[in-house]
């Protein structure tokens, strides 16, 4: 995996590792370092399931190879394993730009229209090239993680990525700090959680930009939950 950049130069390390836990069975509030032997291997088989599907990724003209989803799996895999392993996780190419001929700017361009890398402007895509193990931590993408994460299942509804638009969750982000919502701490605080589960559940500009970047095919339930 060490090949594989990342699309994105963060994660949320504790939303990665909340899931991580609650994927493998285990206490959700073990202490990450002090990890067993056995609870590791609990967890790496985790992952490598959740792994197992393909990681999608891209690959620049230059040949580099580009993760644009599953960061958070990858990132906690190799947080257990050691930064220097290389686990055989699948891959599958939704496109080869290194065997065709394109400019940078269009290539760029090209990344950003089809939703797999989130990026405020053409010079941030892909821009100084991180390995997966080397993200840096994102509060904001863990309390917005956990706050859909415990959303769905406080609410009952399948509040997931996969129903919205590319990147809701980094555009909810911006949109919260943009409308004065939020001001996210340092670090990451379950209070900050519990403060977007409620903007979520009863704030009409948060809801309603929420319903707007609902796909089509979304959970009917997802969907009544936004109309109510």
């Amino acid at each position: 995996m060490q090949k594989i950049f990342a699309g994105q130069k963060s994660v949320g390390y504790d939303y990665a590792f909340y899931k991580a836990l609650r994927d493998a069975g285990l206490d959700v509030h073990l202490a990450w370092g002090q990890l067993s032997h056995k609870e590791k291997n609990k967890i790496e088989a985790a992952l490598i399931k959740e792994l197992s599907s393909e990681v999608p990724v891209i690959i620049d003209p230059l040949g580099r190879v580009f993760a644009v989803d599953q960061h958070h799996d990858m990132y906690a895999l190799l947080s257990v394993l050691g930064a220097d392993a290389n686990p055989n996780v699948p891959i599958k190419v939704l496109r080869d730009f290194s065997k065709e001929s394109i400019t940078h700017e269009d290539f760029k361009r090209t990344v950003i229209e089809n939703g797999w890398v989130y990026a405020k402007t053409l010079d941030d895509v892909l821009a100084n090239p991180v390995r997966i193990s080397d993200m840096t931590n994102s509060v904001e993408r863990s309390v917005i993680g956990m706050a859909f994460l415990l959303t769905a299942k406080q609410k009952e509804i399948p509040l997931k990525g996969k129903y919205f638009s590319p990147f809701v969750q980094f555009l909810l982000s911006d949109f919260l700090v943009e409308q004065n919502h939020m001001t996210f701490s340092s670090v990451y605080s379950r209070q900050d959680v519990e403060k977007v589960m409620a903007l979520i559940a009863g704030d009409v500009l948060v809801r309603n930009f929420l319903k707007s970047h609902l796909i089509k095919d979304a959970h009917k339930d997802l969907k009544n939950f936004f109309e109510d």
